[in-house]
């Protein structure tokens, strides 16, 4: 409408008591690589002062244009024993194809091994980058389940692959500024 607002990082953090389980979500993530330290150590220490951290996880995006079907999910570990349960779970591992796992997920990764945290990322394929991907995000959901033997319903997965459809059906010949 014409009005610009100053953009804020915004992160929420759920917390299951029964699972023992912990999520930290937002919608973008610093730019500063200072202010992406500050996140991820206060993330861990804020983790620490709960109790013990048994296991991290990570998950993100890994672009693939030419995707069709159900999306990949491929995982990294920081021991070797983590590596085996990937394997053993059915979940793919980064191969010599990634060099780096860029910003948040490499870093905090790192920071976790670097505090004796096990960690695991998940990277599912996703095939555009500007919309939400729901079946990327339903995979790695799926597999995260199988590691935590967790009952998890995806169904929310395929309502949100369903909006996804319809906005771009909705939008199909319209002109999008930022390209």
């Amino acid at each position: 409408d014409g009005v610009v607002e100053s953009t804020r990082d915004i992160y929420e953090i759920y917390f299951s008591d029964r699972e023992k389980l912990l999520i930290l979500t937002g919608e973008m993530q610093p730019e500063d690589h200072r202010e992406l330290l500050e996140l991820c150590n206060t993330f861990l220490d804020f983790c620490s002062s709960i109790g013990d951290v048994k296991r991290l996880y990570t998950a993100g995006g890994s672009l693939n244009e030419m995707l069709t079907g159900e999306p990949r999910v491929v995982g990294v570990a920081t021991k070797p024993q983590l590596r085996e349960i990937l394997v053993s779970s059915d979940v793919d591992t980064l191969g010599s194809e990634f060099t780096t796992i860029t910003w948040f997920n490499g870093l905090i990764l790192g920071m976790a091994s670097d505090r004796n945290i096990e960690a695991i990322g998940f990277y599912g394929e996703i095939s555009d980058k500007s919309l939400p991907q729901p079946l990327a995000a339903k995979s790695i959901v799926k597999a995260f389940a199988k590691i935590e033997h967790l009952s998890i319903s995806t169904k929310p997965f395929d309502v949100q692959y369903e909006e996804v459809l319809d906005h771009i059906e909705r939008n199909k010949g319209t002109k999008n500024l930022d390209q």
